[in-house]
């Protein structure tokens, strides 16, 4: 293994990295070299590094130290998630540089009025996902009936419940998604403001991503009998859908900007 690698190469010379989904157990990673190295039982499996774009891991996995080293060497980050799949934190490499909002965010975090403000942001996000659904299905002359919309809107808008038609653990495969975005960005998954108040960014905006894979994919899901149908499932809605994280993202740093400044 090249400790100093960063894995990033020109993206048109490489195949596509691919996530890896470790749910089921138990499991042994290490590295070997370029790759890592994925025990079952007597089987080993080995997955070049390089083509790895993000992992999800299970409670049964055990890791050593070289293959969280290689996978932080080659900008991979590392999702854990417990029993029931929702997420328990995120071992992510150091972003390049700090993103544009990094000073911003703190500056927003550090007034007292940030814990008033940030709730009221999120709500006006469930807002668009609601109106985006609808307008989906409006365009294609399957509009929502009123009630069935009010009470989605009284559900998920204001109390942040939606049905879940994916398995549960589908949100950490949201958050996963989400932390990755982030770390791109340069921003973390979770924050402390004034107050010692938590802003746990990664699992909001995730929330948001799960709820628009519901809406969206509506009772569809429930035919998918297993985990890998589900997962295959999953990776093709986001492929299509993850610009969804970039315009939440987005209107976070407006929101952000807007109240440092005085604007209103």
């Amino acid at each position: 293994m090249h400790g100093h690698h960063d894995g990033r190469h020109d993206p048109l010379q490489e195949p596509a990295r691919k996530p890896l989904y470790l749910l089921e157990g138990p499991r042994e990673v290490t590295a070997r070299d370029t790759s890592l190295a994925v025990r079952n039982g007597t089987h080993v499996t080995n997955l070049p590094l390089s083509r790895l774009d993000r992992i999800l891991s299970g409670p049964q996995v055990t890791w050593n130290g070289k293959a969280l080293q290689a996978c932080l060497g080659y900008g991979i980050p590392i999702t854990w998630v417990d029993g029931s799949g929702h997420p328990l934190g995120t071992l992510s490499p150091p972003p390049g540089c700090a993103g544009p909002l990094a000073d911003a965010i703190q500056r927003y975090l550090d007034r007292p009025e940030w814990p008033d403000q940030y709730p009221q942001w999120l709500k006006h996000r469930r807002m668009d996902v609601l109106q985006s659904w609808r307008n989906a299905l409006s365009r294609q002359g399957h509009p929502p009936p009123a009630g069935i919309l009010e009470g989605i809107k009284r559900d998920f808008v204001y109390a942040d419940q939606i049905p879940n038609h994916f398995p549960d653990e589908s949100l950490g495969w949201c958050y996963g998604v989400v932390e990755q975005r982030l770390n791109k960005e340069g921003m973390q998954p979770y924050y402390w403001g004034f107050g010692g108040v938590p802003l746990p960014l990664a699992e909001d905006i995730a929330r948001l991503l799960w709820a628009e894979l519901n809406l969206h994919c509506g009772t569809l899901p429930r035919q998918v009998q297993t985990r890998p149908e589900a997962l295959v499932f999953f990776e093709n809605w986001v492929q299509k859908n993850a610009v969804r994280v970039h315009h939440h993202l987005g209107d976070l740093k407006r929101h952000i900007r807007s109240e440092i400044s005085g604007c209103r």
